[in-house]
């Protein structure tokens, strides 16, 4: 019988949170990916649009994606570095919730240069 002074303790549950919160978020199928070909949401929010398609090519300041966060848009721009590439695949739809560092959109590099 417990005394009513003590209280359970739940550190085994605090242990087992974050491995199932990373396996249910897909975290461990995108992680192999290089950093600069995938474009992560920074905050929790909706998707709200995304501008982009599988097979476009990124010019600088292309806007990928849109996110809804408080009633407040939030626009997910291309950076310098992921100029040229091409994106892979669109991970999420209009309407999902993302957290901070869940994968939006995957890029890769172009297979052959296109002629002028």
């Amino acid at each position: 019988m417990m005394s009513p002074t003590r209280r359970p303790s739940f550190k085994h549950a605090r242990k087992k949170l974050p491995q199932l919160r990373r396996r249910r978020r897909g975290a461990s199928l995108l992680k192999d990916i290089e950093d600069e070909l995938k474009i992560e949401a920074q905050m929790h929010a909706s998707i709200y649009k995304i501008k982009v398609q599988k097979g476009d090519r990124i010019k600088e300041g292309d806007i990928l994606v849109i996110l809804e966060a408080m009633k407040m848009e939030i626009n997910i721009a291309a950076s310098p570095d992921q100029v040229g590439l091409v994106v892979a695949s669109v991970v999420v739809a209009p309407g999902d919730i993302v957290k901070p560092g869940d994968v939006v959109i995957v890029l890769s590099r172009p297979d052959e240069e296109e002629p002028e």
